[in-house]
């Protein structure tokens, strides 16, 4: 049984660690102004003087609790996992 759960493990932190990666590359993305040289990416980069709440306040009717249920399900799955 630990093979398995060692497998996953891995397979999460991999996950984990290419979505760190990607977000990553975003804000350095965002940061060097790469939207100036490369056009059709400013609509997905974040502007030099945008802060957090500007971007979630739109998202606010949802986010919020589409993080609370991510968290809730998280934690029911390393649980249920324990064993």
């Amino acid at each position: 049984m630990r093979s398995v759960s060692g497998i996953l493990n891995r397979i999460v932190l991999a996950v984990c660690g290419l979505l760190i990666t990607a977000a990553a590359l975003w804000v350095v993305a965002s940061g060097i102004s790469l939207d100036q040289s490369w056009p059709t990416l400013s609509s997905v980069l974040a502007k030099a003087d945008t802060r957090v709440g500007t971007w979630a306040g739109p998202q606010a009717n949802w986010l919020l609790p589409a993080a609370a249920l991510g968290s809730v399900l998280l934690i029911a799955f390393g649980l249920g996992s324990a064993h």
